[in-house]
């Protein structure tokens, strides 16, 4: 059982186990010299969590940290290079995933750059609520400003404005989706293609 808060890795460490979540989800943000972190990737019951045992420099470059409880497989750095060594279906599906990884990586990075906070608040809302299978997301607006980089006052007043539109209620750190396909259409395209590129290659992602 992953507990919420649980640092799994630490940015620039090795990494000596891998992590597949059966519920919860866990990100993976980068930390700043200077005090910021902001997150790259969610990792949920679609995949894993500790890619770079897969290249010789095993050093995590991000920090690995619980954000919903949830029930995990561990499995250490050397069972799982054996067990795929083994296999070659779970070799593929594994190569599988960490394309779709990379592009949720990659769009995650574009969508940083460019979009508002409203729409990047609504496409994390939105992925969020497919890891955990519901709609209803245990979050605090400190963690939602630590994710997307931005403050708490931005959180709250972009929280307040989803909310008076009907697409979300937000009580005390408990958040939950009325109106998903209208947060869809609030949210910028990331999230359309960061779906797409892991139901393409894991098709039952999402279902």
């Amino acid at each position: 059982m992953l507990l919420q808060h649980q640092v799994l890795f630490e940015q620039g460490r090795p990494i000596h186990r891998a992590y597949f979540p059966h519920d919860g989800f866990i990100s993976l943000v980068t930390v700043f010299e200077d005090g910021p972190i902001i997150e790259t990737a969610t990792v949920g019951r679609e995949g894993m969590v500790g890619n770079p045992l897969f290249v010789e420099n095993k050093a995590s470059p991000c920090r690995g940290v619980v954000q919903v409880p949830g029930r995990c497989t561990v499995i250490t750095a050397r069972a799982l290079q054996g067990a795929m060594a083994d296999s070659p279906t779970l070799r593929a599906v594994i190569n599988n995933y960490i394309h779709a990884f990379l592009a949720q990586t990659m769009q995650t990075v574009a969508c940083n750059a460019t979009h508002s906070c409203e729409e990047r608040l609504a496409k994390w809302l939105l992925m969020s609520a497919d890891r955990v299978s519901s709609e209803r997301v245990p979050l605090t607006q400190e963690f939602l400003a630590q994710m997307l980089g931005v403050g708490r006052q931005t959180i709250s007043t972009v929280a307040g404005k989803l909310q008076s539109l009907g697409v979300i209620e937000y009580r005390r750190g408990k958040l939950a989706i009325t109106n998903r396909r209208a947060l869809e259409r609030v949210s910028c395209d990331c999230y359309g293609v960061i779906r797409d590129a892991y139901e393409s290659v894991l098709p039952l992602t999402y279902r």
